[in-house]
């Protein structure tokens, strides 16, 4: 089975649609996740850290889109980055 371009958009197009399942969270909110995770070691606070941002991570893909790399690996690179991200935070350093 060969994957066409088609069947690429429509994954994107399927994942961008069930990215309105997630909120964003207002400042205070995240980084009392971002301390559980860091803390705690509590994944499902990590979780709900990365799936708040996923929007925002798909909006700066998108700021790249048509310069030769296909959108879905600009997403995938963005959550990538993201997920990094979230390892590199310092707690003590950022309030």
């Amino acid at each position: 089975m060969y994957i066409t371009k088609l069947d690429i958009d429509d994954c994107v197009n399927k994942y961008l649609k069930s990215l309105k399942n997630f909120k964003s969270l207002k400042k205070d909110e995240e980084r009392k996740y971002l301390l559980d995770y860091k803390l705690n070691n509590n994944l499902e606070s990590r979780n709900i850290v990365i799936q708040s941002n996923l929007k925002y991570a798909c909006s700066l893909a998108n700021a790249y889109r048509g310069k030769g790399v296909d959108f879905s690996e600009l997403i995938a690179e963005a959550n990538d980055g993201l997920m990094e991200a979230i390892e590199k935070y310092d707690v003590e350093q950022n309030t």
